[in-house]
């Protein structure tokens, strides 16, 4: 693995940052919609309804019990079959990302949400706020400092497992480092250079989340 190696691959530099674009879309698609399928799951699974519970639960149970890998799968290939509905491999990647990120987020939001005191959900109440704004207002934005590290993880997690969108021939980061290596005949300094990248791209992500969460608490 001499220097050489590594410069014949990086000469494929536009193949790498086409890929890299993808993976930062499907991530950045997956966040934001993981993010707001976790807060009003987990404002479900708090309801006073048992049925509306049930539908969380249910949802938690069957991303958080099967590979996110057979979930693109299922998505790409299997769902067009049972629907008729197609899906791009975009589309289907960026679903998948969601819906899985965001049954972790339930329980991170779930948790969040029931670390804060009730006293001050009681006290918000008296003072005539109706009970959706004591949770926009006062539990929400306090339970989203305390689960930030707990986000982080998620995000980073998110990151990596947007790899596994390669399976349904989205063009993303590994999957274009695959490229890469066949051209260059090179398979480990590919390899090396892409997990490079995704280094740089997730550590500094955790610290930053970790760094506003701190900054947050003081």
């Amino acid at each position: 693995m001499s220097v050489q190696d590594y410069l014949a691959i990086l000469q494929y530099y536009p193949f790498l940052l086409k890929g890299l674009l993808y993976t930062i879309e499907i991530s950045l698609v997956g966040m934001i919609f993981g993010t707001l399928i976790g807060v009003a799951s987990a404002l479900a699974m708090l309801s006073r309804f048992r049925a509306v519970r049930w539908v969380s639960v249910i949802y938690l149970d069957i991303f958080r019990s099967t590979p996110v890998l057979v979930q693109f799968i299922w998505f790409y290939y299997a769902l067009p079959v049972i629907s008729g509905v197609s899906l791009t491999p975009i589309v289907a990647a960026c679903i998948v990302l969601s819906l899985y990120s965001g049954a972790f987020h339930t329980e991170i939001f779930r948790a969040g949400i029931l670390s804060i005191e009730k006293g001050q959900q009681e006290a918000a109440n008296a003072l005539g706020m109706r009970s959706y704004q004591v949770m926009l207002r006062i539990i929400l934005p306090q339970a989203t400092v305390r689960i930030l590290p707990s986000y982080a993880g998620v995000l980073v997690t998110l990151i990596k497992d947007s790899a596994l969108a390669s399976t349904i021939s989205v063009t993303e980061l590994l999957r274009q480092g695959a490229t890469v290596a066949t051209y260059t005949g090179s398979p480990i300094q590919a390899l090396v250079i892409v997990g490079v990248v995704y280094f740089l791209i997730t550590y500094p992500v955790s610290r930053l989340v970790n760094k506003l969460h701190d900054r947050l608490q003081a």
